[in-house]
């Protein structure tokens, strides 16, 4: 540490010299915090400033692309929104943040060398303080990665050559500077950025000092927030194209009486589980290895189960004992006839290297509005957790349950972790899916909930632009 090899040095003097060391002392942590304060006042003036200038890009992304294109009628609704996405939800959350964050800016206006060790400990406890407010609020990126990637594929491939030539012509018949795809990928590279910031301001205060802890455990809680971003990232990777079909199958279907929304930003819990009845819908492959994922949304839970073959598996694990190449499975599964699955029309597969490629063999959405949850009819032992997940089928009569999902998890907290979350989602909605359940608090802040008073609650920038009006 900085200030270990600075007292070494003292003792050295001391020994040679026989000088007076607390002047020494004195002075020589006096240059220390002259030269931590002006790192500090580099990192935070760089901070605010490219806060600023990001927060100009956002609104010019909007002016120059988004509003522009929502007038002139030449896309659908579902094309801009598998475009920009969420981005006016960002753009209005990333207002109100910029301004907590420029708030403690003035203070330094008034900075000497008598009190600037106040003035900065007022202004990282500032800035931290911000950061810590709405942290839960930056998980509003979680949904805009999935956007982030659709857009990409746009740009750079002929997934959608038409829309792809429709975004180039507005560009050139507007002679904008900055292309869209330049634009869209400053939301993914900011969020990607504060924890760096952070880290700077963290290495430039003495490590004993109340805003360096508080600093601290500010970067620790923004790097755990872009974790999960980043999963939630790897999650629509792998998952995102069977949630956006399930979705939009989902609204087709006109007989459901519930609103889903499975955007990637709406998962709150995902884990592998075991479906031990199976069977009892006509999903019976003997050849087949099953793999089950549940989802559990805001609005829904959803079912995934997919298959390798037995022997592509006993194939796949001698090569990797042997390192040999990789074969891809050939036939793909169809499933028996009359049973409900949604898949798409050409069998999705999903692989890793090393790995014959999985199929889609099932797959469901079911609303929160349609669940209820039992206890299994094994006791729990080990690793075997059971537990029953009913869809309640609500165009029944006698409402029966449509289908029963027996479940058994690995673990007594993964078990409880989803029976206590589908509760907690359950009573957002009104909903007493087992009345012997006990509340526990949910944790974090939806954006639309910020409280009003000490920040402004968070609108779209649409509707702001029309009270402006």
């Amino acid at each position: 540490m900085a200030g270990v090899e600075k007292l070494d040095n003292v003792k050295e003097v001391e020994e040679t010299n026989g000088n007076d060391v607390s002047n020494v002392v004195k002075d020589d942590v006096t240059e220390e915090s002259k030269s931590d304060y002006k790192t500090l006042r580099k990192i935070i003036d760089e901070l605010i400033s490219t806060e600023k200038t990001y927060v100009k890009d956002l609104h010019a992304l909007v002016d120059q692309y988004l509003l522009p294109i929502q007038k002139n009628n030449k896309l659908q609704s579902d094309d801009v929104n598998e475009i920009f996405g969420n981005i006016e939800d960002i753009v209005a959350f990333q207002d109100e943040f910029s301004k907590a964050l420029q708030e403690p800016m003035k203070l330094l206006k008034d900075v000497s060398p008598s009190n600037e060790e106040k003035i900065f400990k007022r202004v990282l406890f500032s800035i931290g303080s911000a950061f810590l407010y709405f942290a839960e609020n930056f998980k509003v990126y979680s949904s805009f990665t999935a956007t982030h990637i659709r857009s990409y594929r746009i740009f750079t491939t002929n997934q959608n050559p038409a829309l792809k030539e429709i975004l180039q012509e507005h560009q050139r018949s507007r002679s904008l500077s900055t292309s869209l795809d330049s634009y869209m990928i400053k939301p993914i590279q900011r969020i990607m950025k504060y924890p760096l910031f952070l880290r700077d301001l963290c290495h430039a205060i003495n490590p004993d000092s109340d805003e360096h802890y508080h600093l601290t455990q500010t970067l620790n809680e923004v790097e755990r927030i872009n974790r999960h971003i980043n999963k939630m990232q790897e999650i629509y990777e792998e998952y995102g194209t069977m949630f956006d079909d399930l979705s939009k199958q989902y609204k087709k279907n006109k007989s459901h009486t519930h609103v889903v929304d499975l955007s990637i930003g709406e998962l709150q819990e995902h884990g592998k589980v075991e479906w031990c009845n199976v069977g009892t819908i006509g999903l019976i492959h003997k050849d087949l290895i099953l793999h089950t994922h549940i989802f559990i949304f805001r609005t829904a839970v959803v079912f995934s189960c997919r298959g390798r073959s037995k022997a592509s598996h006993r194939s796949s694990e001698k090569r990797k004992s042997s390192q040999s190449s990789q074969q891809v499975m050939n036939d793909v599964l169809q499933g028996p006839p009359g049973h409900q699955t949604h898949q798409t029309p050409n069998h999705r597969t999903t692989h890793t290297p090393n790995e014959h490629p999985m199929v889609d063999v099932f797959q469901k959405v079911i609303p929160i509005q349609e669940v209820k949850i039992e206890d299994g009819e094994f006791e729990d032992s080990g690793q075997l957790h059971w537990w029953d997940l009913i869809h309640v089928n609500k165009n029944s009569k006698d409402g029966s349950p449509f289908s029963i999902f027996k479940l058994c998890c690995s673990s007594a907290e993964q078990k409880s972790g989803c029976i206590s979350l589908i509760q907690k989602l359950a009573r957002r909605l009104n909903i007493d899916i087992n009345k012997k359940s006990t509340y526990v608090p949910f944790g974090g802040k939806r954006l639309t909930s910020l409280p009003t008073g000490s920040r402004p609650g968070l609108r779209k920038l649409s509707k702001r632009r029309d009270e402006k009006k």
